[in-house]
């Protein structure tokens, strides 16, 4: 399990925390190439999530290309706790965001 020292240390490494709500979560911008401690174990899996950043997915650079990158979504590499660039996986990086509506209407 993630320690949340841990958590904070990556989340520091990789985003700028200047508008971060620590409650509700929003306003991380990320600024850093995401941190893993190594190359991810995949098995036969080619896209994956961490259990504690859930709005950033991962997946090898083949499933990147083949279905991600016509579709327009961007990557981005990924590197390991001492800034080297890791070769099995890359960050899925969608450029388009948009806003809901959480309040009903009368």
């Amino acid at each position: 399990m993630v320690t949340l020292s841990l958590k904070k240390r990556f989340r520091q490494a990789s985003y700028d925390l200047g508008q971060f709500c620590e409650r509700c979560g929003v306003g991380l911008k990320q600024t850093a190439p995401f941190q893993m401690i190594g190359e991810p174990k995949w098995g036969k899996r080619g896209i994956l999530q961490l259990n504690w950043v859930f709005d950033q997915f991962f997946a090898t650079p083949g499933i990147w290309a083949s279905v991600f990158d016509p579709h327009g979504v961007a990557s981005r590499v990924v590197t390991d706790t001492k800034g080297r660039e890791l070769k099995t996986v890359v960050q899925l990086v969608a450029r388009e965001e948009i806003d809901i509506a959480t309040a009903s209407k009368p």
